[in-house]
C-alpha cells in the first residue's frame, strides 16, 4: 500500500503540516502525556508506513480517548482520501466536535474547509471568521492563512494592515 498523498490539487499542505510530516516519536522532544498520545504516535507510524487501515483505527481510538491531535489528523485523513474515498461529512463532524471543545487547530481547519469548499459551500467570510478564532488562540497556521487572504485577496477582504499584523504575529511564533 502506498503512503498517503500529503499534497494534492485540492488540499494544500499548509494546514496540517504539524501532524503529517513526521511521526511524533521522531520529534526530538516528543513526550507522550497519556495513552491517547501513545496511540496517536502509533497511528501516525502506521500511516507513514502506508498501513492506512490500522492507522485509521488507532486515530479513531486516540480521538475517542480525547486526543485533539488525533481528531485533527483523522479529519484531515478523511478529507484527503487517505482511507479510501474522501469523506467530507465525517471530516466536518469531527472538526465541529473539536471546535466545540475549543481546539484551535480544528477552528483553523474548519476555516480552511470553508475557504476551499471542502464538504461545504465556499465562503471566505466564514473562513476568515474561523481563522480569526483560531488565531486568537495562537494558531500559527490560521495566522498564516489570514495574512495570505488579507494581503493577496482582491475585494472587500483585502486588509494590508491586518495582513502585516498576522504575518508578524505568525513570525514571532516561529512561522
Amino acid at each position: 500500500m502506498n503512503k498517503p498523498a500529503i499534497i494534492d490539487s485540492e488540499i494544500e499542505f499548509t494546514v496540517f503540516n504539524h501532524c503529517v510530516l513526521t511521526p511524533p516519536h521522531e520529534v526530538e522532544d516528543y513526550d507522550p502525556k497519556d495513552g491517547a498520545d501513545v496511540i496517536y504516535a502509533m497511528a501516525m507510524d502506521f500511516i507513514t508506513e502506508g498501513r492506512m487501515e490500522q492507522g485509521k483505527k488507532d486515530l479513531e481510538s486516540a480521538y475517542r480517548l480525547g486526543s485533539w491531535r488525533a481528531g485533527n489528523a483523522l479529519a484531515y485523513g478523511l478529507s484527503a482520501g487517505w482511507f479510501g474515498q474522501r469523506d467530507y461529512p465525517a471530516h466536518l463532524v469531527i472538526l465541529r466536535n473539536l471546535v466545540e471543545q475549543g481546539s484551535r487547530d480544528a477552528m483553523s481547519n474548519l476555516g480552511y474547509a470553508y475557504q476551499h469548499g471542502l464538504g461545504l459551500k465556499k465562503s471566505l467570510r466564514w473562513a476568515i471568521y474561523w481563522y480569526e478564532k483560531a488565531a486568537e488562540r495562537g494558531s500559527i497556521e490560521a495566522m498564516s492563512n489570514l495574512a495570505h487572504i488579507y494581503l493577496f485577496h482582491e475585494g472587500k477582504y483585502k486588509n494590508e494592515d491586518r495582513g502585516v499584523l498576522m504575518s508578524f504575529k505568525g513570525a514571532d511564533l516561529g512561522c
